[in-house]
This record gives C-alpha cells, sequence and structure tokens, in this order.
C-alpha cells in the first residue's frame, strides 16, 4: 500500500469538511446521529422513571423494609438503640431506628383510643420538625396544627407521609422517643429502593449491637419478581444498539453511493491508506456527534435516571459500533482500482 502527501491533520480536515458542511451529502447522517444521541438518555430516563414509581408503590406496601430481631422467640435479644440508629449512616440504608408502642389515647381533635406511638427521630424524620405526627389513615391531609396531648400540652403536628404498615405509625399518632430508651427488641430499616434487602440484611445485622440470642433480619414484603431484575434483565437495553446499528447500515449504504467521490480521491493520488482514514474519520466525527449529544442530553434529565453512567457508556458503545459497522460495509471501497469506482459511478 503505497503512501502519499496526505499527513494526517490533512485528513482529519478533509473529513470534517466532508461531515460538517452544510451542502455535504453526510449532513443527514449527522442529524441522524444527534436524534439518535438525544434519544437513548431521554428513553433510559422515561424507563428509570417506570422503574422508580413501581419502587416507589411497593416501598409503601413494605418492600425494602426490614425488621430485625430474636431468631428465636424462646430466646429474646434486646438491640441496642443507639446501633440501631447508627444504620443511617450505611449507604443502602434511608431510615433505621426503634418504635415503642404507648398504649392508646383519646385526642379532642382526632377520636378516642388513638394509639401512640413513640419512634426514632431517625426513623421518621418528620419527628425532627414536629412534636408530633399524625397517621394519614386518621387524618388524610392538611397543614400543621396545634394538637392537644392527652397531658394537656398543646404540640405543634403535621400530618404524616405515607408509610409501610410494617413502621406502625400510618394509624398512630407519633411522638419522639425518650432518650431513657436505651434498648428495644426490634429494629427497623427501611432500604434504599435500589437495594437488595437479600444482600445487605447479614451485614445490618452484623453491625448491629444486641445482648441475648441471635438476630435476624425479616423482609415480610414478597413479589413475583424482583422490578429490578426485571429492568436489568429487559430485552430494549439493546435499543440503543439497534439504533446505531442502523444508523451505521444507513451510513454504508451512503457510502457505497459515493463511489464517484472515492474515484475522485484515488485518481488524484490518494492512496487506498489515506482514503481508508478519511472514511473512519468521517464516520468517527459522526458517531462522536452522537455521544456528545447522548452526554449532554443524560447531563439534563440526570437526576430522572437510574444509572446516567450505564447510559453514557451505552451511547459510547453505540458510537462505536457505528463507526465499526459503517466502515465494515464499506471495507473494499478504498482497495478498487479508481477506474473501477469510476465505472460504478
Amino acid at each position: 500500500m503505497h503512501r502519499d502527501r496526505w499527513v494526517f491533520p490533512q485528513l482529519a480536515r478533509e473529513a470534517t469538511k466532508n461531515v460538517f458542511d452544510t451542502h455535504s451529502r453526510l449532513y443527514g447522517l449527522l442529524v441522524v446521529a444527534v436524534l439518535i444521541g438525544v434519544a437513548i438518555p431521554l428513553y433510559s430516563a422515561w424507563e428509570s422513571g417506570q422503574l422508580l414509581t413501581q419502587l416507589h408503590e411497593e416501598a409503601n406496601q413494605g418492600r425494602n423494609v426490614l425488621t430485625i430481631s430474636a431468631l428465636d422467640q424462646k430466646s429474646p435479644a434486646e438491640i441496642s438503640r443507639r446501633s440501631c440508629e447508627g444504620l443511617t449512616h450505611d449507604s443502602d440504608v434511608l431510615r433505621a431506628g426503634v418504635r415503642e408502642s404507648q398504649g392508646t389515647s383519646d385526642f379532642s381533635q382526632l377520636g378516642t383510643l388513638i394509639p401512640v406511638t413513640a419512634v426514632s427521630v431517625t426513623l421518621l424524620p418528620e419527628l425532627g420538625h414536629y412534636g408530633a405526627v399524625v397517621g394519614n389513615a386518621i387524618r388524610k391531609t392538611g397543614p400543621p396544627f396545634h394538637l392537644v396531648m392527652p397531658d394537656g400540652t398543646v404540640q405543634t403536628a403535621a400530618v404524616g407521609t405515607t408509610q409501610p404498615d410494617v413502621i406502625g405509625t400510618a394509624s398512630s399518632v407519633a411522638v419522639g422517643l425518650s432518650p431513657d430508651v436505651t434498648e428495644s427488641t426490634r429494629c427497623f430499616v427501611v432500604l434504599d429502593p435500589l437495594a437488595r434487602a437479600a444482600a445487605v440484611s447479614d451485614r445490618l445485622v452484623a453491625e448491629l449491637e444486641s445482648t441475648g440470642g441471635a438476630l435476624i433480619a425479616d423482609d415480610q414484603f414478597s413479589e413475583p419478581r424482583d422490578p429490578i431484575e426485571t429492568y436489568l434483565v429487559r430485552p430494549d437495553r439493546f435499543l440503543p444498539l439497534l439504533l446505531a446499528f442502523a444508523g451505521a447500515i444507513t451510513a454504508g449504504a451512503m457510502g457505497r453511493l459515493r463511489t464517484g467521490e472515492w474515484a475522485a480521491y484515488r485518481m488524484s493520488g490518494t492512496s487506498s491508506r489515506s482514503l481508508l482514514i478519511i472514511q473512519l474519520l468521517e464516520q468517527a466525527s459522526i458517531a462522536g456527534c452522537l455521544v456528545v449529544t447522548a452526554s449532554l442530553t443524560t447531563a439534563i434529565v440526570w437526576p430522572r435516571m437510574v444509572s446516567p453512567l450505564s447510559t453514557v457508556l451505552e451511547a459510547v458503545a453505540a458510537g462505536a459500533l457505528w463507526v465499526v459497522v459503517s466502515v465494515l460495509v464499506c471495507i473494499d471501497i478504498p482497495f478498487r482500482t479508481p477506474t473501477t469506482l469510476a465505472k460504478d459511478r
């Protein structure tokens, strides 16, 4: 393969001109690549939204809520409140704490025989802002109000957000847990929606300080199929690659229609090697626009995505596939004689 006088900066400039000139035949391909780059993160954000909505609904039903207590009820265990609340420092834990029933009381504004529950602030963060939190099964909605407590004191109360039944605050008035409570028989843990309860439960149990019998983490929620596993093995996760493959085939087909242009290069002394590099740089420029556009769109919709980094990696893979396939479709053209290319116009 003979060499010509082209140097790499000149080849790069020539390929760039062929792609980005508004009168270029490749301008339509550039638009297609940009549209694919936008579509990849937008579709990923939509899929993420579907998953997060499902996880939120299941979280309200008790998914990823662990109750850590004695393995054998005949051998009770006392769990350190400090260690239980300290689980909130774990990256897989959203909230953790203990809960103690205070019996029932009458509230002039709510009714009679209302259950009262003392809860750790780390388990029910709203107690850090209000003196009492009224379960939304008792009072549906409304702004904070002054609640007359059974002992005659007045506390600022708020209607609590939806909580899983296992937490036990939806149908009660929750108040802050007394500092005198240092141990409990149960520790409640609310995991991050994307955490795997089976994978982290043993570690969380090991982090607790307790006396008495062995502990076990119980996840009472059951589902036919893990939504995260379903999300990871979904068939349409290959959609970015399919779009890039379709675009690359189109780019390759257009390349085969440019035989007159390739013949002009060859007849003017351009070597097969240089022509191959020009083709490669053209497709790399188009694929680069795909990747850049996908990355910028990902940055915009970042908060709505489960895994933004994986989306960027998918875009990079799609760009690489575009280059490889489009060049392979036209791989024979640089090695054909100029006269043959001219005849194929």
